[in-house]
């Protein structure tokens, strides 16, 4: 065996950068006063007080790929494109630092949605999604190494390598959501909001694989050594996966699972957004971002989802010799659990539920008006990486400061991220009336070390509040004015 690609389909993702490919939902955008529903899947209670009467999300789509171990040199690829040319020698770029090496992909796609404010304390969201995560995770550099090069790595032969933490998770699922938040104080120039969203979990498939010692030793590029390596290995019941099919369908029994936000704001100057109409005093504009400071917390993603174990998968403690790994066969995951009974057995573990943790992660975000329509904002993504959980997921954690300007029609955001692996990118965000468009990474085509893509899109219908209009200024609305210009009184 040659050529043992486990990296290929990185390989692949990474040099299709014209296809839709971080872990933070909508960055550059989410965060902003206009986000709506989008904004709700971050933190929820920021559809309290939002500057929308209804916002109606049609479709969205955010997807993502990252690795940190191989990278695309992209200026290579766009100037003098080679088919002929070995492609990983000439493209591809590997980085051999000491560091456990990972893959990380994920598609999220928002059906039909909707945020409203009930009153002017209370509101209601609303949500359909489907999302998909996989993670591979705690690969060492040297079992890296040997994947990179196809097993055919002499330096490497001969050797006892251990390989602690070894994981690889995959799971799909649709969730449907409903969010309730409301107004919880409002004393002069402070202002606290809160809100829940409870999400229904429907399970389309599931697998995992877990080593916590994976103890193994090449002798050349096709024989293979393991040593008593207990292995954690399990995948739902529709779980199918070949050359020619890929299917997974409604398995799970539905579950519950939340998230959860607050929100602080700084209103400096309070007053200046407070009025009277058709006799009622200290009435708030609603149409206006009344804070100079935004201090928000959300949880998201609390819960787990749980599958009905394949009669055919199970865990197994791996122990063999000389193996020549050519007589391995993975054509299908019918045929990779027949090779794995025959060598190894299965534990009695066969056809057992198992639960699949959501990717749990926490958020801080801080916004701060700096002028008019013009913010900064910092927010934190850190994902719970539950790092000895053989079933877990995880999503990318991160770090952004996105300086952002917003206006009722239109938001220009450049987020500056760098992730938990000193990655460090610059996005860019949009959102032109019923479009939202960014990416996390748009610094990456015109850079030499592309580790992955990112790419985000959607169409709404978003319905703004208004300036409330009384055009003889006499505290009595256009709406309900009799006389529209001549002053008069409420009570008249």
């Amino acid at each position: 065996m040659k050529r043992l690609h486990i990296w290929l389909f990185a390989v692949t993702a990474i040099a299709m950068l014209s296809l839709p490919a971080k872990a933070q939902r909508y960055l550059g955008y989410a965060n902003s006063n206009y986000a709506g529903v989008h904004g709700m899947l971050l933190q929820p209670a920021s559809i309290v007080d939002m500057r929308y009467k209804v916002d109606i999300n049609l479709i969205s789509l955010h997807t993502t790929f990252t690795n940190n171990y191989i990278s695309l040199r992209a200026k290579d690829l766009r100037k003098n494109f080679d088919s002929d040319a070995d492609f990983q020698q000439t493209y591809l770029r590997e980085h051999q630092k000491d560091v456990n090496k990972f893959i990380y992909m994920n598609v999220d796609v928002m059906g039909p949605a909707v945020a409203f404010n009930i009153n002017r304390k209370n509101s209601i969201g609303l949500h359909t999604r489907f999302r998909t995560v996989f993670n591979f995770d705690n690969v060492t550099p040297e079992l890296a190494k040997l994947a990179w090069e196809g097993l055919d790595y002499e330096e490497l032969w001969r050797t006892r390598l251990n390989n602690e933490s070894f994981s690889a998770q995959f799971m799909a699922w649709n969730e449907y959501g409903i969010t309730y938040g409301r107004e919880i104080i409002q004393i002069k120039n402070h202002y606290l909001k809160g809100a829940l969203t409870l999400k229904v979990i429907q399970g389309l498939g599931a697998a995992y694989l877990y080593a916590d010692d994976l103890s193994y030793n090449f002798t050349n590029d096709d024989t293979l050594s393991l040593f008593n390596s207990d292995i954690d290995y399990g995948h739902s019941t529709n779980f199918e996966f070949d050359t020619e099919n890929f299917q997974y369908k409604f398995i799970s029994n539905p579950t519950v699972g939340f998230d959860m936000g607050f929100v602080y704001e700084w209103r400096k100057n309070a007053d200046e957004y407070t009025y009277d109409l058709d006799g009622k005093e200290g009435l708030t504009r609603r149409d206006k971002n009344k804070y100079k400071l935004k201090v928000g917390m959300s949880i998201l993603d609390i819960g787990r989802v749980r599958f009905q174990k394949g009669d055919v998968s199970g865990n197994f403690t791996a122990n063999i010799e000389n193996y020549d790994i050519q007589d391995f066969s993975v054509g299908s995951v019918e045929e990779f659990n027949d090779t794995l009974e025959k060598l190894f057995g299965f534990n009695e573990t066969a056809g057992e539920d198992f639960s699949m943790n959501l990717p749990t992660a926490l958020s801080f975000q801080v916004d701060y008006n700096i002028w008019k329509g013009f913010y900064a904002n910092f927010t934190s993504y850190v994902s719970f990486k539950r790092r000895n959980d053989p079933s877990k997921l995880r999503q990318q954690s991160n770090f952004s400061i996105t300086p952002r300007f917003e206006h009722k029609w239109f938001d220009v955001a450049l987020p500056f991220m760098v992730n938990t692996d000193k990655q460090y990118q610059m996005g860019l965000s949009m959102r032109l009336a019923v479009f939202v468009f960014g990416t996390d990474n748009i610094i990456a085509p015109f850079s030499n070390n592309v580790y992955g893509a990112d790419f985000y899109f959607g169409m709404k219908i978003p319905i703004p509040y208004g300036k409330p209009k009384d055009k003889d200024k006499d505290g009595v609305s256009n709406r309900k004015d009799k006389c529209k210009d001549l002053k008069g009184t409420w009570e008249n």
